[in-house]
């Protein structure tokens, strides 16, 4: 049975890829207006970490960072990181021919979770958030909840609404 809330979560996540694809202004001088190749497009993912050698997911994936423990370690130890990543970007050339809503995209994994409890608290996510920004992501998917919100937390989201960059 599928929860109501993860199809209202898949379904702004696809509404939210396929806006950043086709921006009203264009982010390329010098290609044809409006349209942007997904592969120009880079999706932060904060969450357990993604697993790169998926099938679904070769050569989707670009190296990220660890907020946990400040490595570019971002094995997914739990899973979810990978399957939110999936729903972004899979290509379906895999054994599990999983076909995401954006497949060509890059995703930045940033691992925001422990291993151990698969917990995180705001300033974590802040700090992921910063550096997906400078990794140029143009949305930052976070599909997971912090216990308590922070001011660190919330300027952080409002310099993503400063750069343009989409949170979801």
């Amino acid at each position: 049975r599928v929860s109501p809330w993860f199809v209202v979560f898949v379904a702004a996540l696809g509404v939210a890829v396929l806006s950043a694809l086709l921006p009203a202004e264009d982010p390329f001088p010098g290609r044809e207006p409006g349209v942007m190749r997904p592969e120009d497009m880079i999706v932060a993912v904060l969450d357990s970490g993604v697993d790169a050698t998926h099938k679904d997911l070769k050569d989707s994936v670009l190296p990220g960072w660890n907020v946990i423990d400040g490595s570019d370690d971002t094995k997914d130890k739990i899973g979810h990181g990978t399957a939110v990543a999936g729903l972004i970007a899979a290509h379906g050339e895999g054994n599990g021919a999983m076909k995401g809503i954006a497949p060509g995209v890059r995703i930045l994994p940033v691992k925001v979770l422990s291993d151990q409890s698969g917990d995180t608290v705001a300033p974590m996510l802040s700090i992921g958030i910063h550096y997906a920004l400078k990794q140029k992501a143009r949305i930052i998917c976070i599909p997971l909840g912090a216990p308590r919100g922070s001011a660190t937390l919330k300027e952080a989201l409002d310099l993503c609404r400063e750069q343009g960059v989409l949170v979801v």
